[in-house]
């Protein structure tokens, strides 16, 4: 994520904080400075603004640790004002396992809960658990109160937050993913403006409004991606072919290449030699050339004998692939060895764009 620096590890993944944190902490200190303006009590709410921030991480690294168990990765946690975000590789699309990812978070912040009540059991009782404390803000009452707190708003059922990813994954047992992708995501998006109309109208809380914005577009953001996902695996590479296309002979100069009008609309172009597929060439390295003056070169010599090819009836989501090894925006598309239509990810594109 752009805009963030890293602050230190856990557990061997990298721990972000993104730059609109600090606005967080300046209305933090703000917010503060307006009940009790002595230093000490603004400082005193910055530790405890950290505390709450610190349990957000462990909170992700829940999410994190439970994703690795099914052999997900997590590239990083960062800290946005709105909580903590655990970027998996991906969100498994088994039901079973994605149900236990997403609950993990929240049940960190009950073991945290158990964990802080033992103490205050153990030397006042469940007296020392009153709203009196609360309000004093006693260490432990408070970091029990947060905990479950934050166990219970991370399990409302707006997706993407993690009740809204729980709701999915028992959906998902019973129905279509795609379908109960999207009943998780009107739900989601309905709580959003639920979130927005409390913190605009009711509580002042701009914050909960950022979470508002933040569930709306992601909720929409990742039905639209289940909904190319399932495309992607029952497209097949015909549904996006492109049959008009450009090819050159090896034999041929780049001069003679350039000369063809509608050559450099294309950012690659196959070469073809006897019917056959034997070689792939740049437009801007055949500029390049020419602007030296060395125009006179025959594609043979420069062309890249290594390429991929992929098969008419082959499945879109088994093509992505295939254009990161290789370093050119399009790929041949044959038929029994025989060129038939090129695919670039614009053409990709463009179909998931009319669907």
């Amino acid at each position: 994520m752009r805009w963030s620096w890293k602050i230190g590890n856990l557990a061997g993944i990298a721990v972000y904080i993104h730059v609109t944190f600090l606005l967080l902490v300046v209305w933090f200190a703000y917010r503060q400075y307006q009940v009790d303006s002595s230093p000490a009590a603004v400082i005193g709410s910055l530790v405890f603004l950290g505390i709450v921030f610190f349990i957000v991480v462990l909170h992700e690294l829940g999410h994190a640790l439970t994703a690795r168990r099914y052999g997900i990765a997590t590239s990083r946690i960062v800290l946005l004002p709105i909580g903590g975000v655990a970027q998996l590789e991906k969100m498994p699309e088994n039901p079973v396992q994605e149900f236990w990812v997403a609950i993990a978070g929240p049940a960190v912040n009950i073991v945290l809960a158990l964990l802080f009540l033992l103490p205050l059991f153990l030397f006042s009782g469940f007296d020392g658990l009153t709203t009196e404390a609360l309000l004093n803000g006693d260490f432990l009452p408070s970091m029990i109160f947060l905990n479950i707190l934050l166990a219970v708003f991370n399990l409302l059922p707006a997706f993407p937050m993690d009740g809204g990813r729980v709701l999915r994954a028992l959906l998902a047992m019973k129905i279509d993913y795609l379908k109960a992708t999207e009943i998780a995501s009107a739900i989601g998006r309905a709580m959003a403006l639920l979130f927005a109309a409390y913190g605009l109208f009711v509580d002042n809380n701009f914050l909960l409004v950022l979470i508002a914005l933040f569930v709306w577009i992601e909720a929409r953001r990742e039905a639209n991606a289940v909904r190319m996902r399932q495309h992607l695996k029952t497209a097949t590479v015909a549904d996006v072919m492109e049959e008009n296309f450009y090819v050159v002979a090896p034999n041929q100069t780049i001069n003679s290449v350039l000369s063809y009008q509608g050559t450099l609309s294309r950012e690659v172009l196959p070469v073809m030699d006897d019917q056959k597929i034997v070689g792939m060439i740049a437009t801007r390295s055949l500029l390049q050339l020419q602007a030296q003056g060395r125009d006179d070169i025959i594609v043979e010599s420069i062309m890249q004998r290594e390429f991929n090819v992929v098969a008419v009836d082959e499945k879109l989501n088994d093509v992505f692939s295939k254009f990161k090894g290789i370093n050119t925006p399009l790929l041949p598309v044959v038929r029994d060895d025989q060129l038939i239509g090129v695919i670039t990810p614009a053409g990709i594109n463009r179909f998931l764009a009319s669907l």
